[in-house]
This record gives C-alpha cells, structure tokens and sequence, in this order.
C-alpha cells in the first residue's frame, strides 16, 4: 500500500534530533515510521522508512515503558541502516529514545478511519509500477472494491455425510453440532 510518510494522513508527526517520526495506519494498523527528518532529493531514493507495526511494539518496550535493551538495540542499529545513518551508539541511543517517546501514542491511536478506506475505492491489495527501459513511468495503487463491503458470517458448514471437506449450505441458526 502506498502512503505518505508524514504527509496529512499521518495521525501524529513530530522530531527527535535529526529523526522523524510519524504515526500512520499501514494495511489498516496502527504503526509508527521512522525516517530521515531531512531528506534532499538525491537521499530519497537511498533511504528506507523504518516501522513498527502496533503488533510488534512489545517487543521494543516493556509494559512499564522501559526499552527491552536487546531487541531496541537490535531494532535501531536496524533503524539506523536503513535510514542511511551511521549506527554508532549516539545514533541508536537517539532511535531508541524516539521509538520508546512515541510508543504511549501508538498505543493510543484510534482505528483506521472508515472514509479514508472508502474513498480509496475499497482496501489496498497492493501497487503497480510500470517501468520502460528501467524508468519509472507509471505508478498505481491496487485496491479491492469488494473489500469495502461488510464482513458476514459464513452460512456453511462441513457436511458430515461426505466428510471430505466438501460443504452444503445451512440456514442460519439450524447448525448441526459435531
């Protein structure tokens, strides 16, 4: 899915030092994202954003809000590189102390707003890149229109006169118990 890091659709944005850090939805969850807080054209194309989804953010701070040293230092030297910064200690030091401030809000981030996913014109399923001759000329968001329609229960069950994994339709509320 393609977004803007940092752009208007970010929840939150702010800086540490020469790091920013921006809160956005990505495939519909909360992550916080990482990247260079000054980046010239030449740069763009040699740095890659860092994030952590909400699903993985226990593993960079404890419940108390301190860094779990390891995986943090494993996570910012990992930071630092794909940021195109040196990972010496006064820069992982920097990431750290970012990921462990923004933390508290990414935790408090709301749900993806529904408008946004229906004005895309259903959810982001992934991007198209047409390239001639090595340049890019063109580039897409691929969506799924039937995605924006609400989820349902499913109305089938396994039969058990097969038994193969073949189903047959049931009416809502006579479901046979195995």
């Amino acid at each position: 899915m393609g977004i803007v890091i940092g752009g208007d659709k970010a929840w939150r944005r702010y800086r540490k030092g020469d790091i920013a850090v921006a809160l956005h939805w990505i495939n519909g969850e909360p992550a916080l994202v990482l990247f260079p807080a000054h980046l010239t054209e030449s740069r763009v194309r040699q740095v890659t954003p860092f994030c952590i989804p909400l699903s993985v953010a226990h593993e960079y701070v404890a419940a108390d809000g301190h860094p779990r040293l390891l995986r943090a230092m494993q996570g910012a030297t990992e930071a630092a590189l794909c940021l195109g910064m040196t990972p010496e200690l006064s820069v992982v030091h920097r990431i750290i102390d970012a990921i462990v401030e923004a933390i508290p809000d990414l935790v408090a981030m709301p749900p993806e707003p529904v408008t946004w996913r229906a004005a895309a014109g259903g959810a982001p399923v992934g991007e198209l890149t047409i390239q001639v001759a090595g340049e890019r000329v063109h580039e897409v968001e691929v969506t799924d229109p039937l995605a924006t329609a609400p989820w349902e229960p499913s109305t089938r069950t396994r039969d058990p006169v097969q038994g193969s994994g073949w189903e047959r339709p049931v009416a809502p509320g006579t479901e046979e118990r195995p």
